[in-house]
């Protein structure tokens, strides 16, 4: 219980630092689609991929992501699967 208490506690922490527009930003759509879409618990996720989260805020639209970003949160996704088998 402890450790989840912490973990949630840090990965608040962490996107109350991040300099997002909540209106704009992809990075929800990208939770929405890792939780609802794929089943992958999104704390763990942006654990893992902090680097990644930042790329992604500083696309900061909706609108889509270059091939190569949108191939880097794909490989994200499929590695995160892959610890669940």
């Amino acid at each position: 219980m402890n450790s989840t208490f912490y973990t949630l506690k840090n990965t608040h922490s962490f996107l109350e630092e991040l300099n997002i527009n909540p209106e704009i930003n992809a990075l929800w759509e990208i939770i929405h689609i890792i939780r609802w879409h794929k089943g992958i618990d999104w704390v763990m996720w942006l654990n893992h991929n902090k680097e990644l989260v930042g790329e992604i805020i500083e696309h900061n639209t909706r609108l889509g992501f270059s091939p190569e970003l949108e191939d880097k949160v794909w490989d994200s996704i499929f590695k995160i699967k892959k610890l669940d088998r």
